[in-house]
C-alpha cells in the first residue's frame, strides 16, 4: 500500500509472528525488514509480501538494497530470498553480529552483510535524492536502527517503539535503561509518521506527540 510519495507500507495481519515491512522507493528502491519465510503458524510470510509488492508494481528484482532495524528472525530471515546473484545488497548495524547466533537454528541466518549501518546520513542513488538518517537504537537489541527520513518526516522504528507501546528487552541484547534513553532520543525528532515494526502505523504529528508521551508516561514515569 503506497502511504507517501516514496514510501509503501505492508502491515502484517496474520495469526502469527512477523514484521511489517516497508520499502522506500528510488533509484535504489529499500526494503526494510522482509520478514519470515514461513512463521510458527506455517503462514507463507514471503509469500505474501511477495503478491502485496507485486500489487504496487514491485518484482523481486527491483530491490537494490534491503536494510534490518534489527536481525531477529521475524524481521530478517526472508533476506536470503531476495539474494540473486549479488545484486540486493543487505545492511544492518555491526552490533547485531554478536547476538544472532541466539535467534537461529545452527547459528546460521543464512545470508550475512554487505556493509553495516552506524549513525549518519545514507544517501543512496547517483543524484543522492533519497536520504536516510540511520539512528543507533539500542535495547530491544544491542544494534537496533532507527531510519529517518526527513524528506517525509517518516521514522520507522522497528521494533523500539509501537504505537502505545515499547519493544520487549528480556532477550539476549535487551536493555531496558537504554532502549529507555533511545526512545527519549527519538521523541525529539521532527516526526509525522511513525512506522513500527509491529501493529500500526501512527500518522499526524500531534498523535505521534501524543503517542511519545504516553510511552514515557505508561513505561518510563
Amino acid at each position: 500500500m503506497k502511504l507517501l510519495d516514496n514510501i509503501y507500507v505492508y502491515l502484517w495481519d496474520g495469526q502469527g509472528n512477523n514484521s511489517n515491512t516497508f520499502l522506500v522507493a528510488g533509484e535504489v528502491p529499500v526494503l526494510v525488514d522482509p520478514g519470515h519465510v514461513v512463521n510458527e503458524m506455517g503462514e507463507p510470510c514471503h509469500e505474501r509480501l511477495l503478491q502485496s509488492l507485486a500489487e504496487d508494481g514491485f518484482k523481486p528484482d527491483d530491490i537494490g538494497l534491503i536494510v534490518n532495524t534489527h536481525t531477529h528472525p521475524d524481521h530478517c530471515e526472508a533476506n536470503r530470498m531476495f539474494q540473486h546473484g549479488g545484486k540486493v545488497k543487505i545492511a544492518f548495524h555491526e552490533e547485531e553480529e554478536r547476538d544472532m547466533p541466539a535467534f537461529f537454528r545452527a547459528g546460521d541466518p543464512g545470508f550475512q552483510a554487505d556493509f553495516y549501518l552506524d549513525e549518519g546520513d545514507l544517501k543512496l542513488g547517483r543524484k543522492q535524492q533519497t536520504t536516510f538518517r540511520v539512528f543507533h537504537t539500542p535495547g530491544h537489541s544491542r544494534g537496533s536502527i532507527c531510519l529517518y527520513l526527513p524528506q517525509s518526516k517518516a521514522l520507522i522504528t522497528g521494533d523500539l517503539i509501537f504505537a502505545l507501546s515499547i519493544g520487549r528487552t528480556d532477550i539476549p541484547g535487551g536493555d531496558f535503561a537504554a532502549l529507555t534513553k533511545s526512545v527519549r532520543r527519538m521523541s525529539e525528532l521532527d516526526v509525522e509518521c511513525l512506522l513500527p515494526g509491529h501493529m500500526d502505523i501512527v500518522q499526524g504529528k500531534q498523535n505521534v506527540e501524543r503517542n511519545f508521551r504516553y510511552i514515557d508516561q505508561a513505561f518510563f514515569g
